[in-house]
């Protein structure tokens, strides 16, 4: 994000109206662009700025209003909701008002790398690598540890881990692919970005130091796994099978597990979950390490084990 404008004593529509007027609008984007005003409201904001969408319409209307005035023929730019141009983000604390330009258009934690197909309970991942950091994974990585998730589901934590080893920055197929949004602002520094692009590709090692394992006992799951390996490239680094936690043996031993198993959330059958998981985790990983994922903590106690860390993440 990068900040636009920002202004205390911002209590009414005509108050924010100003603010946006005092942008250059017609030095930032082009007047056939898009855009899109999403908005965020804390306690106490005055009653007149109270709804989102309002805060969000009196913006837009600042924007294009910069536009019309800059030209005879009316012209302005238009409203996108995805895809757009510029991505605008007005933040309203009280009467401190901060008006944000995203450089994406859609949220970073999209990669690109998922099918339009995806599994019910996929998880974000931007919550995948951040556990993966908080389990030290690419420390572990470059000493060739080996990593597995028992119930991998669409493959999340393993396509981020392969990612991490493999030092491929997280935005960098989106950037060869869709773009970003920045790359259409008329204030943007092609050279600069230009010279970021090639710095994250000479980082990219040629391959993956660590073995990463994955299983799911669903062929479904399993095959939107490797659809999501394969889109992300690291088809080579990243090895899947359809089998049950239960029998699963895999090819290396782990000395790290992580997984989001099944706790009753959007998919049920929590209890018998964690129990094949603690079966697991005791024949296949002993010595090693787990870092698992639950919304419903009395699952857990199917574990029969101490955890020796708890955290909460929140999103």
């Amino acid at each position: 994000l990068e900040v636009l404008a920002w202004r205390n004593g911002v209590e009414t529509a005509a108050d924010l109206y100003n603010l946006g007027r005092d942008v250059p609008w017609p030095e930032l984007m082009d007047v056939e662009g898009t855009l899109r005003v999403d908005a965020t409201l804390t306690g106490g904001v005055a009653q007149a700025l109270a709804h989102s969408h309002f805060s969000s319409l009196t913006l837009k209307n600042a924007v294009v209003d910069s536009f019309r005035g800059e030209n005879q023929l009316g012209r302005r730019p238009s409203v996108a909701k995805d895809g757009c141009d510029v991505p605008l983000h007005l933040f309203l604390d009280r009467d401190r008002c901060t008006l944000y330009r995203s450089l994406s258009s859609e949220s970073l934690h999209k990669r690109g790398y998922r099918s339009r197909t995806s599994h019910r309970a996929a998880l974000r991942p931007t919550v995948a690598a951040a556990m993966l950091y908080g389990a030290r994974w690419p420390q572990r990585s470059m000493r060739g540890e080996a990593l597995c998730d028992p119930m991998c589901g669409s493959g999340t934590f393993l396509i981020e881990a392969a990612l991490m080893a493999r030092q491929i920055a997280p935005g960098l197929q989106r950037a060869e692919s869709e773009g970003f949004a920045c790359e259409r602002w008329k204030d943007f520094d092609g050279d600069a970005w230009d010279e970021v692009i090639r710095e994250a590709r000479e980082r990219v090692r040629d391959t993956c130091p660590s073995k990463i394992m994955g299983a799911d006992a669903h062929a479904g799951a399993a095959g939107l796994a490797r659809d999501g390996i394969a889109n992300a490239g690291v088809e080579d680094d990243v090895t899947i099978q359809v089998a049950d936690c239960l029998a699963w043996t895999p090819e290396s031993k782990p000395s790290l597990v992580i997984s989001n198993p099944p706790w009753d959330g959007r998919l049920e059958g929590a209890d018998a979950a964690w129990t094949a998981l603690r079966s697991f985790l005791k024949r296949e990983a002993g010595g090693g390490v787990a870092h698992l994922l639950t919304g419903n903590m009395p699952v857990t106690r199917n574990l029969m084990m101490r955890a020796s860390k708890k955290k909460k993440l929140s999103t």
